[in-house]
């Protein structure tokens, strides 16, 4: 089972007031678990996480972690602490 499998969230990326994704990731309180090896984040940036009703709640990027399977199988992923913001906004235009 690769690490995609287990995030069913859909996430944007707000780094300098320019928005992208989406990205699929695991919000989980105040950590992002985030399969895509190749996406870029700082911290300081913003995550917005797509909620049912078709709003968002923000989270400010505090601090990123990179976990490298150590087999070399499809296990890596970023592990993104956050502070939660607000939720119930509106998503950003992209």
């Amino acid at each position: 089972m690769a690490v995609d499998d287990l995030m069913s969230d859909d996430i944007f990326i707000e780094t300098a007031g320019k928005m992208r994704g989406p990205f699929k990731a695991s919000v989980q309180g105040n950590k992002v678990y985030i399969g895509d090896e190749t996406v870029v984040i700082d911290e300081g940036d913003r995550i917005f996480r797509v909620l049912p009703n078709g709003k968002s709640e923000s989270h400010l990027v505090l601090q990123i972690d990179f976990h490298k399977d150590p087999f070399g199988g499809p296990l890596s992923h970023y592990e993104v602490t956050t502070r939660r913001e607000s939720s119930q906004v509106r998503l950003p235009k992209r």
